[in-house]
This record gives structure tokens, C-alpha cells and sequence, in this order.
């Protein structure tokens, strides 16, 4: 699954999402560690992240419970859009180890594709 998008550079993430977080009023803390990093998010969050909002709402604090609408609008605008839609998303977002750990993979490969063939003088 390419999980690269078209808003794979962390500092682009980071301006949009602390912006409309801070508009809606939530804590983006957990959201940035998750794309940025890959760090699993609790339950209600990785239930938002699913588009499973029947388990968000069932597991929203108060505070959460009347911003759904806001959290749907950060992650369609905001974040990544490899990293939402489904369980299969999330899980592949945190084994990939999120834009950091996709970044370095992505570095480390293209310092493979330089070594030169032992067979060529």
C-alpha cells in the first residue's frame, strides 16, 4: 500500500493541523504524534481515524462528544490521506512509522539505489 500523499512533508502537516485545531478546539497532541511519528492514538481517536464514528462517539469524552463534526473536518482537511479511512490504514500508518519513519525509509532506499555493483570497475 503507497501511503505517501499529497501532504507528505511534515512541516506543511504541522502549520495546517495546529491551525485548524486550535480554531475547533481541540488537542491535536495525540494527532500529530500518530502522523507524525506513527505513535497508536487511544480509542477514540483511532476510532475517528477509521471513520468509525458510531465507536467515536461511544468512546468521545464530553468534551470530544460535540466536536465530531470537527474532528471529521481535520482529518479530511489536515492530515495525511494514507493515514485515515480505515482499521487497514491506521495499522499500515503505525507500522510505517508515520511521515518520519516513511521519510527515513524513503532516504535509506534511495542510498541503496547509489552503492555501486561490485562487478563494475
Amino acid at each position: 500500500m503507497n501511503l505517501t500523499t499529497q501532504s507528505d512533508t511534515p512541516n506543511r502537516f504541522e502549520t495546517n493541523l495546529e491551525s485548524s485545531c486550535a480554531k475547533y478546539g481541540l488537542d491535536s497532541g495525540a494527532l500529530h504524534r500518530y502522523v507524525k511519528h506513527g505513535i497508536q492514538p487511544g480509542g477514540f481517536l483511532t476510532a475517528v481515524l477509521s471513520n468509525d464514528f458510531m465507536g467515536a462517539a461511544g468512546r468521545a469524552d464530553s468534551h470530544n462528544k460535540t466536536r465530531l463534526n470537527e474532528w471529521a473536518m481535520v482529518v479530511y482537511n489536515d492530515i495525511p490521506s494514507g493515514c485515515h479511512g480505515s482499521r487497514e490504514r491506521v495499522e499500515d500508518w503505525v507500522r510505517a512509522g508515520g511521515l518520519i519513519g516513511m521519510a527515513a525509509r524513503n532516504k535509506d532506499a534511495a542510498s541503496a539505489d547509489q552503492v555501486p555493483d561490485e562487478d563494475t570497475p
